[in-house]
């Protein structure tokens, strides 16, 4: 099972203005078509990694409807990350009082300070509502 780590964790930059409660907006853009861009803006980057881990859930229960549950590793969802044509983390830095740019691979060194690897993720669909969005 996995461990979500929730303690304050200041940015692997070594900017003390980015820290884990950091503003996040999480720019994304799924394939090469325009109309398949959108935003999500989270409180903190805890709440960014579970929000990208909520869009590989959402993409699996698409792919994998007749299932109940589903148990994947951090490491299929680093897979997924790679697999977006465009993702961005902008964060907010209190310093230069406006959002910095991370890339894809800082997002997935985010996401395995947030998550304790190795980690292994089980999710049950009894009570999760999905939007109907077509996603990769």
């Amino acid at each position: 099972m996995c461990i979500r780590d929730r303690r304050r964790v200041h940015g692997t930059q070594g900017n003390m203005a980015l820290t884990a409660d950091s503003t996040c907006i999480l720019l994304i853009k799924m394939l090469k078509d325009e109309n398949s861009r959108f935003y999500l803006d989270y409180a903190s980057q805890s709440e960014a990694a579970h929000g990208v881990t909520r869009l590989y859930e959402q993409m699996l229960k698409q792919k994998n409807p007749d299932k109940d549950k589903l148990t994947y590793l951090l490491n299929d969802v680093f897979d997924f990350i790679n697999q977006i044509h465009e993702i961005t983390l902008l964060q907010y830095d209190t310093e230069l009082k406006g959002f910095k740019p991370h890339g894809r691979e800082w997002i997935k060194s985010m996401m395995a300070e947030s998550f304790k690897l190795p980690c292994i993720i089980s999710v049950s669909y009894t009570h999760l509502t999905l939007p109907t969005s077509d996603l990769v």
